[in-house]
């Protein structure tokens, strides 16, 4: 089991993100990442804060 942090879930969204820490996620099992309820919650907050746009609408998609 690995519990990410907030800022590694972000990096892969960054508009340059750091290619060893995509390298790192896309290494790693799905099965064994997880998300704790704090971190949920700063992305939602992170998001929700964002001027309304395509980048956004973007990440509410997801």
């Amino acid at each position: 089991m690995i519990l990410l942090d907030t800022n590694v879930i972000s990096e892969p969204l960054r508009a340059a993100p750091e290619p060893r820490v995509v390298a790192w996620l896309d290494a790693q099992p799905v099965e064994t990442l997880f998300l704790s309820v704090v971190t949920v919650a700063e992305l939602r907050l992170g998001v929700a804060r964002l001027p309304h746009g395509r980048r956004r609408n973007r990440l509410i998609e997801h």
